[in-house]
């Protein structure tokens, strides 16, 4: 049997957290941390992403966290199914958040969009 050695830093008395509940803590903590990130990358691409300017990597990753919380709370137990369910469906999704109105705005063709883009375009007529 091999063991670990950890050592750990904490301002909690030694009669209230042990080493037992300190590392109960801990795993718990990795637990949740893992899970999430797993969630990001493997769905997501996460790791892949080119997204690297300024703060706009937290942003991103805070958007998936966002997406994954409301995913959950809509019932949705697999993430990775969900997104295929709903990635083509934009308005089911802005719904979920309340921006149906904006998406029916940003479906209107922009008047100075090239004529070569507007052919391959599709818009809903309202």
């Amino acid at each position: 049997m091999a063991y670990e050695t950890v050592h750990a830093l904490t301002s909690l008395p030694t009669h209230v957290a042990g080493p037992a509940e300190i590392g109960g803590l801990i795993r718990g903590h990795w637990g949740i941390e893992n899970g999430l990130h797993w969630r990001r990358d493997v769905t997501w691409n996460e790791d892949r992403s080119q997204v690297r300017k300024d703060n706009a990597p937290q942003v991103m990753a805070m958007l998936r966290n966002i997406a994954i919380t409301l995913l959950k709370r809509r019932g949705y137990r697999n993430l990775a199914r969900a997104t295929r369910k709903l990635r083509n469906q934009s308005e089911t999704v802005l719904a979920m958040v309340g921006l149906v109105a904006a998406h029916r705005l940003c479906m209107r063709p922009v008047p100075h969009t090239p004529s070569f883009l507007k052919s391959n375009m599709s818009f809903k007529s309202f």
